[in-house]
This record gives C-alpha cells, structure tokens and sequence, in this order.
C-alpha cells in the first residue's frame, strides 16, 4: 500500500509548531482522509499568508490527537509506504512528534518516500525540486496551492512521473541513501569512492545532510558526538519553504 500525506502547520518548525491540517491518500484505491485541526497554539502570519488557514477557520475543529487513531486506523496494520514531499525533513518528523508525545509508537510496518529527494535524484541539473516546480514540470496548476488536500492530489500524480516504473521499495531505498550535492549528488552515498567519503570527513560536509551523517556515524566513520547532533541545523528548524 502506498499512502500519500502531507502536512499543515501554524509555522516551519517542526520542534514547536503544530498541525492546522492532514490529509491521507490511499493511492491505489482513491481513498482519503482529511480534516482541519484545531492546533491549540496561534497560527504564525506567514502560515496564513502560505495556506491561507486562518486560527478562526480551526476554532471549533478537535486537536490533533482527536484524530490520531482514526489515522492510524486509515494507514492499517499491514507494510506500507508513506510518502511526502520534504517528508524525512519536515512532515515525518512533526508526525513522529505528535504520535509520540501522545503516547503512540511508530509502526515498524511503515516505510517512508520523500518526493524531494527523488526529484533531485531524477532532475540533478535543475536548481529548483519545490511542489510548484513539480507542477509545472508535470503540468498541474499552481493556483489554491499549500493546502494539504491539494498537495497530497497533486503529489499522487508527480510520484507517478517520479517512480519511473520503480517499485516503492526501491524508492524508499533511493530517497534514504542518497547524496544531495556535489559532484555525487543524487547518487547512493553506499557507494561513493572511498576517496570522497575521506574528503566529506575532512571538510566535514557530512553536517548538512542528516542521513549521511547518521550513515557515517552508523559505519563508525565519524565518532558519535551528542553535542555537535544538536547543534546541527537540520536538527532543529527546517524550512517547509525548502519544499
């Protein structure tokens, strides 16, 4: 099964901000799961300006822990892959927050896609991979865009030009090991020449790509630091804007 999700929030910090809006697509049965939120905190004015929510529209909607189980109920017990554009930077780490500080673990059935990664890895040479740039490399409009029902539709299509006849398992494992710049960019950081892995150490480069980092560090090539982890920007505030 393959779910396509995606997130609406009251800013960009996945840290502290909260959810405005899901919206859950079943991709090979058309069905779906939506709704607004109510995220128990002001909505920042550069949320309402980009998804054109605003804290009035959310009032009377129950907070997100209301509909943690019908989602999970939604998503089943059975493997599958759950895909989002900016996902393992942004709506995978807000999802993971929330089910885990009301007391829900994270299904060990459930794989992750990230659109983005893999529209770098299909496009290296064009400067721009944000959902708008996918509409219209696939000729979608760009009107009513940042609203979660939108995205996650629109995203059902890009994910179709993206996979290339694929299968989401091989997705799942280009989108988790692959380089996002330099000379290597888009390849799987598995198999990159030693000569490279030794020149990412020395300049430590590794710094701006978090699952390289954890990469290294799982193949104890770098040591494991605490300190410097939580220092590193790709472990605090992350830019929905990047998407």
């Amino acid at each position: 099964m393959e779910i396509i999700f995606d997130l609406e929030t009251t800013g960009t910090d996945y840290a502290t901000d909260a959810i405005t809006q899901f919206t859950f697509l079943k991709k090979q049965t058309g069905e779906y799961f939506a709704s607004l939120v109510n995220p128990k905190q002001p909505i920042s004015l550069g949320a309402i300006q980009t998804t054109g929510i605003t804290n009035v529209d959310v009032e009377f909607y129950p907070p997100f822990e209301h509909f943690i189980p019908q989602i999970l109920d939604f998503i089943g017990d059975e493997p599958v892959y759950l895909i989002a554009h900016n996902g393992d930077r942004f709506d995978k780490l807000l999802l993971f927050r929330f089910l885990r500080s009301n007391g829900y673990s994270i299904p060990s059935t459930w794989k992750f896609i990230d659109t983005l990664k893999l529209s770098r890895i299909r496009y290296p040479m064009e400067t721009s991979h944000r959902m708008d740039s996918l509409r219209e490399r696939f000729q979608l409009s760009t009107k009513n865009n940042h609203s979660a029902n939108k995205d996650v539709f629109d995203l059902a299509i890009i994910y179709d030009g993206l996979k290339q006849n694929d299968s989401p398992e091989k997705l799942h494992e280009m989108s988790l090991h692959y380089v996002s710049f330099g000379k290597h960019r888009g390849s799987d950081f598995r198999t990159l020449p030693t000569s490279y892995i030794d020149y990412l150490i020395r300049n430590q480069v590794y710094l701006y790509q978090e699952d390289l980092f954890c990469y290294l560090q799982s193949t104890s090539q770098i040591p494991k630091k605490k300190k410097l982890y939580r220092k590193l920007s790709w472990n605090k505030t992350i830019n929905k804007g990047n998407m």
